[in-house]
């Protein structure tokens, strides 16, 4: 276990580290130093590297030394950073307000070098206040077994929503309805009646819709109803 200075690593092994100290970041140090993802300390204000665990500084092919006290900019080369810049806003929140019991989980692009491709991690994020730093644990989702199915799923939708979200949020109210409706599934007539406008004006909205979400078939139309939980 590795360390950028002595004050922290003194208090750490006495808090954290020690095996007869039966508290929270002692076992989260003992789960991250057996478990395949990997595991760092952060500081609030710089994003330091005050803690690494053995899996990630192997991961990267770097020292401990070459990891510790690096900051933000590890994050630009190693992360989707447009991706964990907007986690990273949610996270610091709850450190200003000093909430411990804020637990983040999400999904993060990670990469070996610059010129790697990116792997997709589950991660795990809570703000310390005792120490002035957050906990974060990693886990590659193709080591998942059984749940990986079900996580990539979780990121496919994800991928979808920030992909198509522009032309989501072009629909109208009115629009949006209809394809709640649509989703419930509603004929032509049923959602006339309910909404109290013509058939006509319902052919209307669905080319209003098929063409602002560019969708060419039942099945793209049905994907942003799923996706963008309208059912």
């Amino acid at each position: 276990m590795y360390f950028s200075n002595s004050e922290l690593v003194e208090s750490l092994q006495r808090d954290f580290i020690l095996p007869e100290k039966k508290q929270r970041g002692g076992a989260f140090i003992y789960f991250a130093e057996s478990m395949p993802g990997f595991a760092h300390f952060n500081c609030t204000d710089t994003f330091q590297m005050i803690y690494v665990n053995n899996n990630f500084s192997d991961y990267f092919g770097l020292s401990p030394n070459e990891i510790i006290g690096k900051d933000i900019q590890f994050f630009r080369e190693h992360y989707c950073f447009a991706e964990w810049k907007n986690k990273v806003e949610e996270i610091v929140d709850s450190a200003e307000r000093d909430d411990e019991q804020k637990f983040f989980l999400y999904i993060q692009k990670i990469r070996k070098t610059e010129k790697s491709e990116y792997r997709d991690f589950i991660c795990f994020t809570q703000w310390w206040s005792s120490f002035q730093c957050f906990l974060t644990y990693n886990i590659p989702v193709d080591n998942l077994g059984n749940g990986t199915k079900i996580i990539n799923r979780f990121i496919e939708r994800n991928e979808f929503i920030r992909n198509n979200y522009k032309k989501f949020a072009s629909l109208t109210n009115r629009e949006i309805e209809i394809l709640r409706l649509i989703g419930a599934g509603k004929s032509r007539n049923e959602i006339a009646k309910i909404l109290y406008i013509s058939k006509h004006t319902i052919d209307n909205h669905r080319k209003h819709i098929r063409h602002k979400l560019e969708i060419k078939s039942t099945a793209d139309l049905f994907r942003y109803i799923y996706t963008f939980s309208l059912v």
